[in-house]
């Protein structure tokens, strides 16, 4: 009980000064002006604070965010690769990038990264094996392509695959619309898992399929991802006709034995109370990956932090990651990676389908009859998800409990292999950071990809 009580504090703690902070950088504009010094003043003394030796610098309001993450990074030694995009990530590991943006049918840009071929090879891939990889709906695609050569981008890459990173609305690589402003309007903002299952994924394969030059890809999907394409089969615009194989990282649906964790967190967060707290403090935004928040995750969970134990105790309940697996800054590099922007409503589906079996759409509570038209949230229908599928899961994963194995295997119509990783110590976040997941997954997954 202690154990989780600290753990909600640490939550609390975190999303409340990201929230307050996100606000405050919304509205600085309209507090300060250009000829006002107040903002300069206070950003000159904590230079001073934290770097007593160092010489004067002029400062003023204008980019009062950026200007204090370029001190935090100077005075703390941060590398500049903590800032990096995933698509300079993957030019900095000699791999050959593309980037290109795909449109929704709502209007949300998402950033699409493409490795296109071998690491140090020219030109683009010519491959007839596409292969798109989705990682959860906070995270950013960079979860793929930290660690060259053994990140899975990489090792798909050369292997000879064309590989296409995707991104969700709401994260560092969503955060752009046709007509609204995430810094302003709450509208950005409203969207749960049904809207990502019913634009960001058709609309993502169509552009893939069509600019690779295929008629069908490779699905991989990590942790939530795999909920939002299970979903997409269920919907008119289902594109399971253009996928050759689904290989589930992690894989969800809805939860038949939620930790005592799982549990607790998520009827904190479906809360009505909490839900309107979060609402007032950081209108519909759950947490803004900017580079400031980069800063703080990087300075508290580096490998010379003294805070880092903090940061190992709350992935370990959030996200079984082990600590044996982590290089010198691969946890502080996994976190940003990990924790890159949502909206509040896709956190809380999230939270409302970790408490039943089902996978059901977002539910309104007392709204679901003028909604639906029914009293509870109607049910994806998984018997559509025909796509042949591979379940690739972790012993020790506090999040898709392997208990939960037999229930997926019921559950959808075409499971075609099951892996579970041989390590006994892994959990939910070393599928894709442990530094010896290419041996305990990755070969693994090449070859059952390779029967397809």
């Amino acid at each position: 009980m202690i154990c989780r009580i600290i753990s909600v504090k640490i939550f609390l703690l975190l999303n409340f000064f990201t929230s307050s902070f996100g606000l405050f950088n919304v509205s600085l504009s309209t507090i300060f002006n250009e000829n006002k010094p107040l903002v300069g003043f206070a950003l000159t003394t904590f230079e001073k604070i934290l770097n007593p030796k160092a010489a004067p610098t002029s400062l003023n309001t204008a980019g009062f965010t950026s200007k204090l993450t370029k001190l935090l990074a100077r005075v703390k030694h941060i590398p500049p690769q903590v800032y990096f995009t995933t698509h300079q990530h993957i030019l900095q590991h000699g791999y050959p990038a593309e980037e290109h943006f795909v449109v929704t049918p709502d209007g949300y840009i998402l950033t699409v990264n493409r490795i296109a071929g071998p690491r140090h090879s020219r030109g683009r891939s010519r491959s007839p094996d596409v292969v798109l990889l989705m990682t959860s709906v906070i995270s950013s695609s960079s979860d793929f392509i930290l660690d060259a050569p053994d990140s899975l981008g990489y090792v798909l890459a050369d292997a000879g695959y064309d590989v296409w990173l995707g991104s969700n609305r709401g994260t560092r690589e969503g955060r752009n619309h046709t007509r609204l402003n995430p810094d302003k309007d709450k509208r950005f903002w409203n969207f749960s898992l049904d809207e990502i299952a019913r634009y960001d994924y058709p609309a993502l394969a169509s552009y893939i399929t069509r600019h690779a030059g295929v008629e069908r890809f490779f699905f991989v999907g990590f942790s939530a991802a795999n909920r939002c394409l299970f979903m997409s089969a269920s919907l008119p615009n289902s594109f399971m006709n253009k996928i050759r194989m689904v290989v589930s990282l992690a894989p969800m649906i809805g939860t038949e034995n939620p930790s005592l964790f799982m549990k607790f967190f998520s009827k904190f967060i479906d809360d009505d109370i909490v839900q309107g707290v979060l609402e007032q403090f950081n209108g519909g935004q759950f947490y803004h990956g900017n580079d400031f928040m980069k800063s703080l995750l990087y300075i508290a969970c580096s490998d010379r932090s003294k805070l880092r134990p903090i940061c190992l105790y709350f992935t370990k309940f959030t996200g079984g990651v082990h600590k044996g697996y982590l290089g010198k800054d691969r946890l502080a590099f996994g976190l940003n990676s990990a924790l890159s922007g949502a909206s509040n409503k896709a956190i809380e589906h999230i939270t409302q389908i970790n408490l039943t079996p089902d996978l059901r759409m977002y539910s309104y509570g007392a709204g679901n009859m003028a909604v639906y038209g029914t009293e509870t949230s109607p049910v994806y229908n998984l018997s559509l998800v025909s796509a042949p599928i591979a379940l690739v899961v972790s012993p020790k994963d506090q999040v898709t409990h392997i208990r939960d194995l037999a229930y997926l295997r019921k559950s959808l119509p075409n499971v075609v292999a099951t892996h579970v990783v041989q390590q006994r110590d892994y959990g939910h976040l070393d599928l894709i950071y442990a530094d010896n997941a290419r041996k305990s997954v990755y070969d693994n997954v090449l070859q059952l990809m390779r029967q397809y």
